[in-house]
């Protein structure tokens, strides 16, 4: 799925939107780094040995994710919805977290199975090790767009019991992986993390993204980047409904 830089992108597109109420934006602007924080948070399992992606997604990869995780997290946990908590940072935060459920969920539907695991036009390994390429080369894309502002931001907020089901201490080592990268002077451990995932490993991954004829053979002859295109659209409006509906039940 999108890494965390791709989603922290798609929050700075959101907040640049003209079309996002001014109402919302005040909001998110106040509290921008809690929303930060919420659109990478879902990831930081990877920081709890006993958790696994389904326990901080709410979905399991399925052609048709249902029900919604954005909206299954607030019925299991009707206690981060935002009418409960009110004007906070926490809000923003579990905002932040609902935007990534969304544009997760809307991968899943719109890239992973229709243009890859349902795919016949190469064997599995070969499937799997383009779609990550196609993760690995938006991640450098979102990599080099992020304003510096972002690693300020995350920095400096500090969740305080802010899930019930993914510990502070997970978010902060979380949030500290990501700022480290994303500050002044930071390095981009993405490819490395993802090499691990394909047979041919960190060089094979980064000699196809070295190569933009290989891209063009590989990848998007049969993943176009117009699809790509049409995909991340649609990933970025339920992103958008999932955080306006969220902050309309607090912000009127």
């Amino acid at each position: 799925m999108p890494t965390p830089f791709t989603h922290l992108a798609k929050a700075q597109r959101l907040i640049d939107d003209s079309r996002v109420s001014s109402e919302h934006k005040r909001f998110l602007r106040q509290f921008w780094g809690a929303f930060l924080l919420g659109n990478i948070a879902p990831d930081a399992h990877h920081e709890v040995e006993t958790l696994k992606r389904e326990d901080t997604h709410f979905f399991h990869y399925r052609p048709r994710v249902f029900p919604p995780p954005e909206q299954a997290i607030l019925d299991q946990h009707p206690e981060i919805t935002a009418s409960v908590l009110g004007n906070s940072a926490q809000a923003a935060f579990v905002a932040g977290y609902l935007a990534h459920l969304a544009v997760d969920a809307a991968w899943c539907e719109e890239v992973l199975f229709p243009g890859f695991l349902l795919e016949d036009w190469a064997d599995n390994a070969t499937r799997h090790f383009l779609f990550v390429t196609l993760l690995a080369f938006m991640d450098g894309r979102d990599y080099e767009i992020l304003p510096p502002e972002h690693a300020v931001a995350l920095a400096d907020v500090s969740p305080q019991y802010w899930l019930p089901f993914l510990p502070d201490t997970a978010l902060v080592r979380w949030r500290d992986t990501i700022v480290a990268q994303i500050r002044p002077g930071g390095t981009r451990q993405s490819l490395q993390i993802m090499g691990r995932t394909v047979s041919s490993g960190y060089h094979g991954l980064a000699a196809i993204l070295d190569s933009t004829t290989r891209l063009d053979a590989e990848l998007w002859s049969r993943y176009p980047p117009t699809q790509l295109a049409g995909a991340e659209e649609t990933a970025y409006q339920r992103m958008c409904a999932s955080v306006r509906v969220y902050l309309d039940t607090m912000i009127s």
